[in-house]
């Protein structure tokens, strides 16, 4: 059985966009019902692994890789 890595995510800039309006919303629905006892969910059926690497991050690491 061959084990593959783990591999990051690569996402763009709509996908940063996108991630960026919904921790706005999040923040702010989350604040409107503090006094409530409503539970909070948040389902993203396209998120993909839930973790990524932005491009920024990734000519990042590939700069400090280069460095070492």
């Amino acid at each position: 059985m061959t084990v593959v890595p783990f591999k990051f995510d690569e996402i763009g800039y709509w996908s940063e966009l996108k991630l960026e309006i919904v921790e706005k919303y999040g923040s702010a629905y989350t604040t409107a019902f503090k006094n409530t006892r409503l539970k909070k969910y948040y389902i993203d059926g396209l998120c993909g692994a839930g973790v990524h690497l932005s491009k920024k991050q990734q000519l990042r690491l590939k700069a400090v890789l280069h460095e070492h």
